[in-house]
């Protein structure tokens, strides 16, 4: 584990309030020891737990009684700690989807299913009383990037003409030059290695020409907008750092930014956005209860900004490192002394 348990606390700790911190062992443990360990640095009471694990070093009980489920409900770990819901000041997330279920490979030791059923519960009745960094449960934000596209309009961004599906007329009905990227996973497996799959631009007349290959995979089609450069908004809280990607600036990197490779530090800078666009910005993150998420947009070639989608668990170490904006301490910030008035 990242965190063992039996250095959790003493004795004389246990009337403090707790960070839960859930990770994943496989992906992005970088972030989470720097979240632990600024955490600790503070005095906080920190638990770290494998979001695989469930079920078997660590679980939750509900139990609803007297009118009450936040006191009497806790999560219990294998070392005996048993952690009442409502000594819970924050949780940070920091993998990307729950364990998944598969309830036809149940065994009568395997209870991991019935785990998760509460952990899932556990989360919708926590949400309105703590903050999460970033809710544990399927969000349309995160995993429905058409739902994001179409309530990032309701806040007054501009947003591209997109098509979801494999349907070649329907694709006919976007502009001459698309964008083309998957609609959700972003990696595909070539012999034992996941390859990274980036946006490309396509033509019309090379979606006529591929047309049997488009109708066989649904993807993500929009309208291709010319830019000026791309931007990373990286939004916790209330407080937005906006990271400036000239990447019209390197032929490796005109369609998509993140195939900057050698060198890229220097595409990189702190740009200063708007006030309105930075207040649209928490207002959409808000309101889809994303506490710490990151908005791709673009500048286009007329001066506007155009929303691109967000992202509900990004990694932000390495615009940490080449801007020097706080964003580590501003989640520390966030989990430590959460603002009740954030909270939706």
């Amino acid at each position: 584990m990242l965190v063992s348990q039996d250095q959790m606390m003493t004795e004389n700790e246990t009337s403090m309030k707790y960070v839960i911190v859930i990770y994943d062992s496989d992906r992005m443990v970088w972030q989470t020891k720097v979240i632990v360990f600024n955490l600790r640095q503070r005095g906080v009471n920190v638990i770290a737990l494998n979001h695989k694990e469930i079920g078997k070093t660590w679980k939750i009980n509900l139990l609803y009684s007297g009118g009450d489920w936040y006191s009497n409900s806790f999560f219990q770990l294998e070392s005996g700690l048993q952690i009442p819901l409502s000594e819970i000041k924050s949780i940070f997330r920091n993998y990307n989807n729950l364990p998944k279920r598969n309830p036809f490979k149940l065994t009568i030791k395997d209870n991991r299913q019935d785990h998760l059923e509460i952990f899932d519960n556990t989360i919708k009745l926590l949400q309105s009383k703590i903050i999460f960094a970033n809710p544990l449960v399927d969000y349309p934000s995160s995993n429905n990037k058409f739902y994001g596209i179409i309530k990032a309009t309701e806040f007054g961004f501009k947003v591209p003409s997109a098509y979801f599906g494999n349907n070649v007329e329907m694709v006919k009905k976007l502009s001459n030059n698309l964008a083309v990227k998957p609609i959700k996973s972003k990696f595909f497996k070539l012999e034992q290695s996941d390859i990274l799959l980036y946006t490309q631009k396509f033509s019309q007349d090379e979606i006529e020409l591929y047309k049997d290959s488009v109708s066989e995979t649904p993807l993500t089609y929009q309208d291709y907008i010319e830019k000026m450069y791309e931007l990373r908004i990286t939004v916790v809280g209330d407080k937005v750092f906006a990271t400036k990607i000239d990447s019209q600036k390197n032929p490796q990197s005109l369609v998509d930014w993140r195939q900057l490779k050698e060198g890229m530090g220097k595409y990189y800078s702190i740009y200063t956005l708007p006030k309105n666009i930075q207040d649209m910005c928490v207002a959409y993150t808000k309101s889809l209860k994303q506490y710490y998420g990151a908005i791709d947009l673009i500048r286009d070639v007329n001066g506007d900004y155009i929303f691109l989608e967000l992202n509900s668990m990004p990694a932000w170490l390495w615009i940490e490192k080449i801007t020097n904006q706080p964003i580590t301490n501003e989640i520390v910030n966030l989990l430590c002394d959460p603002n009740p008035e954030i909270l939706c």
